[in-house]
């Protein structure tokens, strides 16, 4: 359930940019408006949160090219937008709400902590990658703060979520 009248937890004046590779499977097609037939491996995330909850969103995406880090044919959308944020108590945490300025583009994404979010479904689940790819997005520079993850470890407020190695 969300809650309307949460604030951003996020303080500082600095912009949060994320970045990813994410399997790009049907539901993911769906919520980016990916519209390109044949093979779609994979998309590459570059995400710019502003302080003025505005955010510019930058994929690439298509057909894995073997033993590179590219693509076979590249295919990209950039996407600009406004974001909130809300506090959610399943999935526990801190949401992210993105809504394109020029489409009904919408994505969420759970923070899990300072360095880490995770996108959520159309239902605001937790999105599931496979044995190549997840649906987390990790910030660029990482802020030294936050505990790395390892095995047995729980973040505070989060065990309900987080559990195991990453």
């Amino acid at each position: 359930m969300l809650d309307a009248n949460a604030q951003d937890s996020h303080k500082n004046d600095t912009a949060i940019e994320l970045q990813a590779s994410t399997p790009c499977d049907v539901v993911m097609k769906s919520m980016l408006h990916i519209k390109e037939s044949g093979v779609i491996d994979f998309i590459r995330w570059n995400l710019v949160l502003a302080p003025n909850h505005s955010f510019e969103l930058s994929i690439k995406y298509g057909e894995s090219k073997p033993n590179t880090m590219g693509f076979v044919i590249e295919y990209h959308q950039e996407i600009k937008g406004t974001f909130s944020t809300q506090k959610s108590s399943a999935p526990k945490g801190d949401i992210y709400q993105l809504s394109a300025a020029n489409s009904d583009l919408r994505l969420s994404l759970l923070k899990l902590n300072e360095n880490l979010y995770h996108l959520l479904d159309p239902d605001q689940q937790l999105m599931v990658g496979n044995g190549g790819w997840s649906y987390s997005l990790n910030r660029k520079i990482r802020l030294v703060k936050s505990n790395p993850p390892y095995f047995g470890y729980s973040y505070p407020d989060q065990s309900d979520i987080i559990r195991g190695c990453f």
